[in-house]
């Protein structure tokens, strides 16, 4: 508590000095976090003695990573990564015990999208891209800048199934793509780099909401049929709105 006193103190003396911002009181602000960590302290253990007490139980233990594969330190498109591992190697850095996962699920949206610089091959600059953007309402939670969108590479995504070895995918925001004349999907590069994609034509009918396939459109199935074939890796569930209720479940995932 000396410590974290001594930091508000700098903290305050930064506001008010430098920014003429007011501060809050802070022997009220340590009374607060006295109060948080009252609350807290019975939730603060080993975490990797807890994960190994449900692993020797052959209990249910799910780890979730976040952002994407290509941001991972090692394995994502250097420079352009975070500083921590986002593929399945997380799991046993961060959670410190080795568990072997029955099931590895990638969750994968219906096009591509990127937060920040690096390269994106598939990106949209015309009126599509920015369509992409508005259906799917991308742009970042925490910092709210704009995220690149542009067509499913999958090249690029076939490679982080080899990293992390997925054995199911989750198909998300699939209803983002209704209204398009023609939906692309990038399978390979040419010698310069350059995506070469493979055409599907579109559909004009809503499917956010659905829950079952039958409800999906013939030509939203047989784009979702190729992302299946191609990664030669089942999908177990399709999400079709931003609602928890909005899923079609092709399999027992859970």
């Amino acid at each position: 508590m000396e410590r974290f006193e001594e930091h508000l103190l700098n903290y305050k003396h930064i506001s008010e000095q430098i920014y003429n911002e007011p501060f809050p009181d802070v022997k009220a602000t340590i009374r607060e976090v006295k109060q948080s960590l009252d609350k807290i302290k019975p939730f603060i253990k080993d975490s990797v003695e807890v994960i190994a007490g449900f692993v020797d139980k052959e209990a249910n233990v799910l780890f979730e990573g976040a952002q994407g594969t290509f941001l991972d330190v090692d394995h994502g498109s250097y420079p352009f990564v975070t500083s921590s591992s986002t593929s399945i190697g997380g799991a046993f850095t961060g959670g410190g015990v080795f568990v072997e996962f029955d099931k590895r699920i990638g969750i994968v949206k219906a096009y591509t999208t990127r937060v920040g610089e690096g390269p994106f091959p598939t990106e949209l600059f015309d009126d599509t891209g920015k369509q992409l953007q508005k259906n799917g309402n991308e742009f970042g939670a925490t910092t709210g800048r704009p995220r690149r969108c542009g067509w499913l590479d999958l090249k690029m995504l076939k490679r982080s199934f080899v990293i992390n070895g997925f054995n199911y995918v989750s198909l998300s925001k699939i209803s983002c793509l209704s209204g398009f004349e023609t939906v692309k999907a990038a399978v390979d590069y040419d010698a310069e780099g350059k995506p070469v994609y493979k055409e599907f034509s579109g559909w004009s009918e809503e499917v956010e909401g659905a829950t079952s396939l039958e409800q999906l459109p013939k030509n939203c199935k047989n784009y979702i049929n190729f992302i299946e074939d191609y990664l030669g890796v089942p999908i177990g569930m399709i999400s079709t709105g931003p609602h928890r209720k909005d899923i079609i479940f092709k399999d027992d995932l859970f």
